[in-house]
Parts: structure tokens; sequence; C-alpha cells
């Protein structure tokens, strides 16, 4: 029996882990978002989540992690070059059995994952901006409080 309660808090613990969403962080065992320098102006974001995620989130991680590289290293706003979705598949199971018995089950399972290649920008811009165009500040500021920036009026 004490091997049973073992087992069961190991599960238990297991399952308390996995069963949050990812946050938005560096990249870590639940997921998170990182930025590998290709060039002086250009990075590529890798965003990946858990199964409890949401592909929306990781996509708003992924500009998140854009906007806040682009201003890290003195650019005022960004270009989505090039995208792809990095989403896994999987499945996963349990099984309970008994003295005779066994119950099991199984289900699929989503983990989204985003990869961005990123060219940071900086003097004038565009107006309007174009298609996959983003001002680093309004994205990060957005995406930290929810809060709409509007478009800086023109000079």
């Amino acid at each position: 029996m004490k091997t049973f309660g073992m087992w069961s808090a190991m599960a238990g613990a297991a399952l308390a882990i996995t069963a949050c969403a990812t946050p938005y962080q560096n990249m870590g065992m639940l997921g998170g978002v990182e930025a590998h320098p290709i060039s002086d102006d250009t990075i590529q974001i890798v965003a990946k989540g858990n199964a409890y995620t949401e592909t929306s989130t990781i996509q708003r991680y992924a500009l998140r992690k854009a906007a806040e590289e682009t201003l890290a290293h003195g650019y005022d706003y960004f270009a989505v070059v090039n995208g792809s979705d990095d989403s896994r598949r999987g499945s996963a199971g349990s099984a309970f059995g008994g003295r005779g018995w066994l119950f099991g089950s199984s289900w699929e399972m989503l983990k989204p994952g985003d990869i961005l290649l990123v060219k940071m920008l900086h003097g004038p811009q565009p107006d309007p901006l174009p298609p996959n165009v983003y001002r680093a500040q309004s994205v990060e500021v957005s995406m930290t409080t929810g809060a709409y920036v509007p478009k800086a009026p023109k000079p």
C-alpha cells in the first residue's frame, strides 16, 4: 500500500506541474520563448507551449519577445519576415489496474509552437506600416498591459 501512495503522490505532483498553461518566460520545461541572433539586425524567435496553452497565446508571446528584443537592440520597429508553425501533436494516456481488471484512456494533444524570423529596423517609419511590420513600443505595451496604443501622430 505504501508503494501505491508514493506513486499516487508522484503522479499528482507531475499532474500539478503540467496542468498549468505555459507562462511568458524564458524557455523551460513548460515551454516559453527565446531569441537567437542571426545577424546584427535579424533574430529568430522561438515560442513553445504545453498542451494547456492556446495557440494564440504562443503567437502573442512570440510578438512580445520580438518587440522586447527590438527595443533592447536599440531599434524602433520590426518586420516579421517569415513565420512558421512549430506545433507538435501527440497523445497521452493513463491506465489503472487491479486484481484481474484494467482501465485505461488516451487523448490527443497539441503543443503549440511558433518560429518567427524578425528584421529589426529604425529610422523613418513608413505610414501606414506595411503588413507584418510592428512598432516595438506599441507591441510591448499592448502585450504587457493589454492596452491598445494608438498610432503616433505624424511629425
